[in-house]
């Protein structure tokens, strides 16, 4: 490979270096030449008297101008020349008292100059460089800037951030976009609760409230804008602690969610619509079914001994039918009416609620030998008789799924942050974790009809029960080591003082 010569190399002009380093001896031997020409203009009014000021003051030219390369040289020199001029006995190299020191003081001086000059000049490439960066950094962070407005007016969202200590509100070009508010609005938590819907400013002053007092997160759904454009949004955002933790600021973002509210508005009204119309078909099935099965009691009694084998046979199969299609039926039924009637929540014990569904399963208990158990359960905000098909639900599952053994079913509750959640545990036959999700699906049953009787609803109902009261449900299990089912219910607030002991 072929080496380029050194002086070619791109950025390196051929004796560069060298051409520098003699402009500023150039430049030292200039200024001290101009020193003692003027010096020896001014000789005969100055004598011997301040022989050095000149020279001082051409060290210090060399030393701004040129750094060390022409101050060193300068007070080299500097102190050479004046020496030989100007200091007795003149013409001469020799140095004898006063003269003497007062060179040594010029050596000295001219020292500290380049280096205060060295330092000020490595201080001004510092400051160069560090306003470089800061050009670089305003410029990235214009770009940011344009990229996070470009971003949030995509996403239909806006920023906002709150001062806890003096209330000062900072909002987004995008926040006032997304309200359609003029640019000389001032930013204030007063003006933006003044577009609020006024059904929903309670609503929306409490949740601020709650973060600036509990220093937690905030997180609520309103409505906003003028009449007749009504808007749906959502606000969540979350406080930022000080280096000691203390929190200082509220900040978050603003959705608009009105394309989603639309979505779910319709999705409501096509469930309620699809529910009544299960109700409707289910309700009115009944009554076919039931005459249908009734007289085909009434052929199989009068003609009990006179039909041949296999008509009593097929009679038995179409009542066993009968019996099964009106247990299907009334399974859409009671899954139907859990949407077709609201919700009627009311703080209740739900010890209390548990007693009432041993009390529908008391036949049952007594005839399986099962033994039913419970540890302290709080008070909840919930409907009472949904909270009661919870329980008689997932209590009739487990003794139904019994083992030869006598079936043990225990129930306790434990606080987990904003919820309370319940466990049912059984010593049954278990359920194969693959079939987790599948059997909280409506009529979806792992066992055959032989096997266990049932609709295959309870579950579904169960599931359905603890999502309208803004709850999950889940399992876990074993196959033969039984399982355990759980679901989760808001604790919520403000619990009646009667309620407050159950509740802790």
């Amino acid at each position: 490979m072929m080496r380029l010569p050194h002086s070619s190399l791109p950025g390196r002009p051929p004796g560069g270096l060298a051409r520098l380093g003699l402009n500023k001896l150039l430049l030292a031997a200039v200024a001290v030449a101009a020193a003692a020409g003027i010096r020896l203009l001014l000789d005969p009014i100055l004598g011997s008297l301040a022989p050095f000021m000149l020279f001082e003051l051409a060290v210090m030219v060399c030393a701004l101008w040129g750094g060390l390369q022409a101050g060193i040289p300068a007070v080299v020199l500097g102190g050479v020349v004046c020496d030989y001029l100007f200091l007795e006995p003149r013409h001469s190299f020799a140095i004898s008292g006063h003269s003497g020191v007062g060179w040594v003081v010029f050596s000295c001086v001219g020292l500290v100059v380049n280096l205060l000059a060295y330092r000020l000049a490595e201080a001004e490439k510092q400051t160069a460089a560090a306003n470089r960066a800061l050009r670089q950094a305003n410029n990235e962070l214009r770009d940011s800037e344009a990229m996070l407005e470009l971003a949030q007016t995509a996403a239909g969202c806006g920023l906002w951030e709150v001062s806890l200590p003096t209330r000062e509100v900072r909002w987004s070009r995008s926040f006032r976009q997304l309200y359609g508010l003029p640019d000389g609005m001032e930013a204030s938590d007063r003006n933006w609760i003044a577009i609020v819907d006024p059904e929903d400013r309670e609503k929306v002053r409490a949740a601020l409230d709650r973060a600036f007092e509990e220093k937690g997160r905030l997180s609520v759904e309103f409505r906003a804008g003028e009449a007749g454009k009504r808007r749906w949004f959502a606000a969540m955002g979350r406080t930022f602690p000080d280096p000691e933790g203390r929190p200082v600021r509220l900040a978050g973002i603003t959705l608009d969610i009105t394309a989603r509210k639309h979505m779910e508005d319709a999705l409501e009204r096509s469930n309620e619509d699809l529910q009544r119309f299960a109700y409707a078909i289910a309700h009115d099935l009944k009554e076919p079914l039931r005459t249908v099965g009734s007289y085909c009691q009434l052929l199989a009694r009068r003609n009990r001994g006179k039909l041949d084998p296999d008509s009593d046979e097929f009679l038995g199969f179409i009542l066993n039918g009968v019996e099964r299609m009106h247990g299907l039926i009334q399974g859409l039924l009671d899954y139907s009416r859990i949407s077709y009637r609201p919700d009627e929540k009311v703080w209740v014990s739900a010890a209390a609620v548990l007693e009432r569904a041993l009390q529908h399963l008391d036949v049952l208990v007594r005839e399986s030998g099962a033994k039913v158990t419970c540890d302290t359960l709080p008070a909840v905000n919930a409907d009472p008789d949904r909270l009661l098909q919870v329980f008689q639900n997932l209590i009739s599952n487990a003794i139904k799924y019994r083992r030869a053994a006598p079936p043990e079913v225990h129930l306790s509750a434990k606080r987990r942050g904003e919820d309370w959640i319940f466990s049912v545990r059984d010593n049954g036959i278990g359920i194969d974790m693959r079939q987790a999700d599948r059997i909280f699906g409506v009529f979806q049953r792992l066992h055959s009809h032989s096997e266990y009787e049932g609709a295959g609803v309870g579950l579904a109902i169960v599931k359905r029960i603890v999502e309208r009261h803004g709850g999950r449900v889940w399992l876990e299990s074993e196959p033969g080591k039984g399982s355990t089912f759980y679901f989760s219910i808001r604790a919520g607030e403000d619990v009646p003082a009667e309620m407050l002991a159950i509740a802790r």
